[in-house]
Parts: C-alpha cells; structure tokens; sequence
C-alpha cells in the first residue's frame, strides 16, 4: 500500500517521468487535496488500479475534485483520462497504486 508522503514521494522519485518537474513542495500541496489517502486504499479489495473497471479510482477523482475545485469535468471525462493514465503507467512500468494514479489524474487535470 503506498498512501503516506515518504512512500509517494519515493514512488514519483523512482518513476519520475509520471510527474515531471513536481518537487517535494508541489506533491505536499498535490497531496493536500487527496486526505485520508490510506483510509480510502484500506477500504479497497486490491492494491492495484484495474485497467478494466476504472469506475472507482474516476469517481474518487471526481469526489476530489468536487471538494477543491469549481471544475466541469464529467465522470465520462475522469474516465477517458483515467484510461489513458492506464496507458502512461504501463509504458513507464509503474505499478498502478491507487493514491500515485489518482494523483497523476488530479495533477493532470
């Protein structure tokens, strides 16, 4: 499970292309929108994004978003784009951990 700072700023240090030029400052703040990170991995079956149902990780998203930001992305949107974030962790060989995916989405967004 990687939900806690030290562990996603490790993981985004090793698989750097996936959030490129964010420093330590910018993924604190970029976290700050995601509370209770290892509360929500906890309450999930697998570790691992499903490339196949991407309804949750674009829900949740969608629910993050919702909270920071006055926005007009649909859930249709969330999920072309986590579709493609699929696409961005596979051809960089990351695991897809839910709380670095999903922080890929909100940085992308």
């Amino acid at each position: 499970m990687v939900c806690k700072f030290q562990e996603i700023n490790d993981f985004f240090k090793k698989y750097s292309q996936l959030l490129e030029g964010i420093d330590e400052t910018e993924l604190k703040e970029l976290l700050e929108i995601f509370p209770h990170a290892c509360k929500f991995v906890k309450t999930l079956d697998e570790d691992i994004v499903n490339c196949d149902d991407l309804e949750l990780v674009s829900q949740k998203s969608l629910e993050l978003l919702d909270n920071v930001y006055e926005h007009e992305y649909t859930k249709d949107d969330i999920l072309k784009f986590a579709a493609v974030t699929c696409k961005i962790f596979d051809i960089v060989g990351a695991p897809k951990y839910h709380v670095p995916f999903i922080l890929v989405i909100l940085s992308k967004l």
